[in-house]
């Protein structure tokens, strides 16, 4: 009799730890969306586009609040995180963004400097042009 709980016990046991594994990666999943790396080689594009690139290599979606995304950009990038490439892309161009959770929320912002080109980053690695 003894066998039979210690071989109940002992799938019971490989049941639980499998099951456990299971929900470890699921709320693993929930809190890191992708590994935030993001790497893109695009010029004369849209915004819009560069933002379905982002979205297909992370697990990030955008929340567009009203924002111009038919910008025309240039953005050449290597396994750079995901905030950096948004500074360089958004910063100093009227548009903030805000990461909540897995999403990018952007909206309109005050240009502070209109001169500005996105910092050091953006200087060697995007390139903007007025239009569409």
């Amino acid at each position: 009799m003894s066998e039979t709980v210690f071989s109940r016990t002992g799938g019971l046991f490989r049941y639980a730890m499998v099951l456990f594994l299971l929900l470890l990666g699921v709320s693993l999943k929930a809190q890191a969306p992708g590994n935030g790396l993001v790497t893109l080689d695009m010029t004369d594009v849209p915004v819009e586009q560069v933002m379905k690139m982002i979205e297909e290599q992370t697990d990030y979606v955008f929340l567009n609040k009203d924002v111009d995304v038919s910008r025309i950009v240039s953005v050449h990038v290597t396994d750079s995180p995901i905030e950096e490439v948004l500074k360089a892309i958004f910063d100093g161009k009227g548009i903030s963004f805000k990461i909540e959770s897995r999403h990018i929320v952007l909206s309109e912002s005050p240009l502070q400097n209109p001169d500005d080109r996105g910092g050091e980053f953006c200087r060697r690695q995007c390139h903007f042009r007025n239009g569409h």
